[in-house]
């Protein structure tokens, strides 16, 4: 049972099951690289969802009232599919929609630089924790483990991860919390970088960010 505004997944996390919702309401969040806010689908009792071809979700899933979801293994997905129909509709949405957000990744990473695609992550985390009534500057090590899980959202390596949170660490946007774990130090400036075209710098800021 999810209470009103509990967060079920947020992108880049993995998807382990297909859900069903019973009764109550769930409401599909992602952004949208056009014009920077987030689209709303909202679902209601009987709808299925966390489908698609992805591993991982490319949207959030908060609970728009008090909601009953039922978790299934997402391997009887085919299985379902062939006494619901509506299950194989659904299916299909939320594969278009993932074909789009990789297309838009790709689009991304070849005119932006890592820190720039990390920004925004760290930006709906903040935005979630604060949702939930938790710390919206703490990033727990679900982003910065030893397996993050925002490698495969930006399609980076680990390694590279590491580098771009040392990159905004550096600039003063963010503080690395050992042994894992991010403070997000200026929120403001971190919504700057993720706006930025082109690798961002203590010049382009025009000043030094400090909490």
């Amino acid at each position: 049972m999810l209470k009103a505004g509990q967060v079920l997944f947020v992108p880049g996390t993995e998807k382990k099951f297909l859900y069903r919702l019973n009764t109550g309401q769930i409401e599909l969040r992602w952004p949208i690289a056009a014009t920077g806010q987030d689209e709303i689908e909202t679902l209601q009792a009987g709808e299925y969802f966390s489908l698609g071809f992805l591993d991982y979700h490319v949207c959030s899933a908060v609970a728009g009232t008090d909601a009953a979801i039922e978790c299934l293994p997402r391997g009887r997905a085919a299985q379902l599919a062939e006494l619901d129909p509506d299950l194989k509709a659904r299916d299909g949405v939320e594969t278009q929609r993932e074909f789009t957000h990789r297309r838009e990744t790709v689009t991304a990473s070849a005119s932006k630089a890592l820190p720039q695609r990390l920004a925004p992550c760290l930006l709906v985390v903040a935005r979630l924790n604060a949702d939930e009534g938790r710390d919206p500057l703490i990033v727990n090590d679900e982003m910065t483990g030893p397996v993050p899980v925002v490698c495969t959202y930006l399609a980076t390596d680990v390694d590279s991860l590491g580098n771009a949170l040392k990159q905004l660490s550096d600039l003063g946007a963010i503080e690395l919390l050992p042994p894992r774990g991010v403070r997000i130090c200026d929120l403001d400036f971190l919504a700057y970088i993720a706006r930025c075209q082109e690798p961002a710098s203590h010049d382009q800021a025009g000043r030094v960010h400090q909490v």
